[in-house]
């Protein structure tokens, strides 16, 4: 019974009825915002036939984050963090309701929307992990990291299928609907919880592009953050490297086609769920930099086996682990962030493993 469900002392934050609250309600939220995504491009595509309005919609995302993220970060380092939540939580909620005005007349306004949505979450991201210690103590934080990244997986695998068989069903402005609601809920949860701000108020208020600019000369020369950013940014380029030679090796190589391509995915993806499952074992090690960089190179390993041995069966297996070591290594780089850097700079640093993780390897974030 035990494999089955993992003792309160491997996950002990669920204890906490406020952290959970506000966990089943941003999961909600998760679904929400895959409702959106799939709900907007069809309807996008049933209303005009074409596919470069759907390239439209990637080109608001990606302007969104290149230009908005690097700055959002300093933002969050001078606002409270409740406040970043609350406010971004209910600009959540207004935006994506404005998605039930977009007709065919009116296809503009997707693309403006898209940009803000993508715009405010370039703030709360940081904002939630910067102040997750804060939520649940130091003592929970590698458990309430994996459950936020674990339950956040099943929301993503559940919600396109949902939202496909939805749309079919009632059309998109239901869909868009439950998004806005889903925000809403979240932000009721986030009401309760107790922030506390440790950060020191700063003597004197500097431009922000100062403030960017200390955020990365503190990455530059603090040799953790260094390290992370270096593994991110190498392991980032690799795992687009293999997204894109996956779907040529697929057909001439593995001779596996669109079917066997789509369970490489999932392998990766389930994966990714094994690994959130094991990390609140890592207590011990969560805080280590030399933990940190052997999983962050062991992803090379099954990748060279795959290399060597390019069929099916390894395939398969390569990416199970290869999503198994990747969620490893992003939930050990969340605890070190989260423990090692100091509060007044926690929103910089994410919002910037953010962006250069989105930069690289924009497809899956």
């Amino acid at each position: 019974m035990r494999l089955l469900a993992p003792p309160l002392s491997v996950y002990p934050v669920v204890r906490n009825t406020r952290f959970m609250l506000f966990l089943a309600g941003n999961r909600v939220s998760v679904v929400g915002s895959s409702f959106n995504t799939l709900a907007l491009s069809l309807l996008l595509f049933d209303l005009t036939g074409s596919i470069s309005v759907l390239a439209n919609l990637w080109i608001a995302r990606v302007v969104s984050r290149l230009f908005v993220e690097p700055f959002a970060g300093a933002y969050v380092d001078r606002w409270r963090y409740k406040s970043t939540l609350i406010t971004g939580h209910a600009l959540y909620a207004l935006t994506a309701a404005g998605f039930l005005l977009v007709t065919g007349e009116y296809i503009w306004l997707a693309y403006v929307l898209t940009f803000c949505l993508q715009a405010i979450e370039g703030f709360v991201s940081p904002a939630l992990n910067a102040s997750l210690p804060s939520i649940v103590g130091e003592e929970d934080l590698l458990s309430a990291n994996a459950l936020f990244a674990s339950t956040s997986k099943i929301a993503v695998l559940i919600g396109p299928t949902l939202a496909g068989l939805l749309y079919s069903l009632v059309g998109a402005n239901p869909l868009f609907l439950f998004n806005a609601v889903s925000y809403l809920i979240v932000l009721m949860a986030i009401l309760p919880l107790t922030i506390a701000i440790t950060r020191p108020a700063p003597t004197v208020r500097q431009s922000i592009i100062r403030d960017v600019t200390d955020g990365f000369r503190f990455a530059a020369r603090d040799a953790v953050v260094l390290t992370i950013m270096v593994m991110v940014a190498v392991n980032a380029l690799a795992l687009r490297v293999v997204d894109i030679v996956l779907v040529p090796m697929s057909e001439s190589i593995l001779n596996v086609g669109p079917q066997g391509l789509g369970l490489l995915y999932s392998s990766l993806t389930f994966g990714s769920l094994v690994g959130l499952l094991v990390i609140p074992y890592l207590r011990r090690v969560a805080s280590s930099v030399r933990w940190l960089i052997g999983t962050y190179t062991l992803i090379a390993m099954p990748l060279m086996l795959l290399a060597v041995l390019p069929v099916a069966s390894v395939a398969y297996v390569s990416m199970f682990v290869v999503g198994i070591l990747v969620d490893i290594s992003g939930g050990v780089t969340r605890q070190l962030v989260q423990t090692q850097v100091p509060p007044e700079l926690r929103g910089r640093m994410f919002a910037a493993l953010k962006w250069l993780w989105r930069l690289v390897f924009s497809q899956r974030c």
